[in-house]
């Protein structure tokens, strides 16, 4: 429509030209004003539905995903409780291995007194090896003292 003709149709509906009489209406005019009407009637058609259609589009987006975000939530809280369960572990055995570098000095006094430990058992096993090297030479000279003073001998023969 070019602005002459909808310039006439304002001028024509503001100034009232008409008088009234449809009949002396100019043909022209009319379906200008029809045109515009139908023009203005689409377009506050499509104003007025436009919120409603937007929303029925979100609707069916949401209806159509909403099941496929359902699931990845349910997988991201899986994962979730898996990778926390994985860092408790990380974290027990990193404060573990802390705790054993840490313990380096219990460790070096244990390894002191495990050496102790053997020296004293070999002292003690020396020891029990002389004692029983010294009844045994005990034993064997009170048998060779017997035998020299005939105390064994003489008792011997009065059987």
């Amino acid at each position: 429509m070019d602005s002459f003709g909808s310039q006439a149709l304002l001028n024509a509906a503001l100034t009232g030209d008409n008088k009234g009489n449809r009949e002396s209406s100019d043909p022209e005019v009319e379906y200008r004003v029809k045109k515009v009407t139908e023009k203005f009637s689409e377009c506050m058609q499509i104003i007025a539905n436009e919120p409603s259609l937007a929303l029925f589009r979100i609707q069916e987006h949401i209806r159509k995903s909403l099941p496929k975000l359902a699931e990845c939530k349910m997988e991201l809280g899986q994962m979730q409780q898996l990778v926390q369960g994985a860092y408790y572990d990380v974290d027990y055995a990193i404060r573990a291995v802390g705790e054993i570098h840490n313990s380096s000095e219990s460790f070096s006094s244990m390894e002191n007194l495990l050496k102790e430990s053997i020296q004293r058992k070999k002292r003690l096993n020396t020891l029990s090896q002389e004692s029983k090297a010294a009844k045994s030479r005990d034993a064997a000279m009170a048998t060779s003292h017997k035998d020299d003073t005939g105390d064994t001998e003489s008792a011997g023969s009065n059987t």
